[in-house]
């Protein structure tokens, strides 16, 4: 499996976490995925969740920017019924243990 790493840093738990990525870089492949993940600069440390996101998936989901030749994410780090992106959401700690 191929993985593109996102990040974001700071030290509010609460913030909204956005990305961008070129569609050009993505493979519509499911051997293909999207890791989003904040470091959370006060704790020195990964946030507890992190977003794992196969590319269809991706691409088929993300806000099209600049006439579809950039993909965007955007999600709230509180689980929320209309948060597109929950389903993708995983526990480090639990994923971690596997």
């Amino acid at each position: 499996m191929y993985l593109q790493v996102k990040s974001s840093f700071g030290n509010n738990p609460d913030a909204i976490f956005t990305a961008t990525t070129k569609f050009a870089s993505i493979a519509d492949n499911y051997s293909v995925a999207l890791i989003f993940c904040f470091f959370d600069t006060g704790k020195g440390d990964l946030w507890d969740y992190l977003w794992f996101i196969p590319a269809p998936d991706f691409i088929k989901m993300a806000n099209k920017l600049q006439k579809g030749e950039m993909l965007g994410f955007v999600a709230g780090r509180q689980k929320k019924g209309t948060n597109k992106w929950d389903q993708y959401l995983i526990d480090k700690k639990n994923w971690l243990m596997r």
